[in-house]
């Protein structure tokens, strides 16, 4: 579920990322194909971007796709299927859950840490 803040969050990683990269909205826009007011309201929070228009902002600005899909809510961190609990699949659908996890939480951290250094 997208709420408000996940909007401003995203908009704020955006727009910092944007500015490290010497990048305008309009030469950003041109580079992911989409319009720079586009962008503008994205990094607002007024509007939330397809996963796809994501995939190809995260590539003009270098930024891991999957990070910026899993802190935009597309990509789930959890398992897709519960298992029987009677066999291994219930561990192994645990492990995968706690590798996805940790996966989601690297992402983050990488964004905080470039956003961090970026302020300083």
């Amino acid at each position: 579920m997208v709420n408000k803040y996940m909007n401003k969050n995203l908009g704020h990683i955006l727009n910092t990322h944007r500015r490290m990269s010497g990048l305008t909205l309009q030469r950003l826009g041109d580079a992911a194909g989409v319009s720079a007011s586009y962008i503008a309201r994205i990094e607002r929070g007024e509007r939330y971007p397809s996963a796809f228009v994501l995939t190809r902002l995260a590539g003009v600005l270098k930024i891991n796709e999957a990070d910026l899909l899993v802190l935009a809510g597309y990509m789930s961190t959890k398992p897709v299927a519960t298992p029987d609990c009677k066999s291994g699949a219930a561990i192994e659908a645990i492990e995968i859950g706690i590798r996805e996890l940790h996966n989601a939480l690297d992402a983050v951290l990488s964004l905080v840490k470039s956003l961090h250094a970026y302020t300083k």
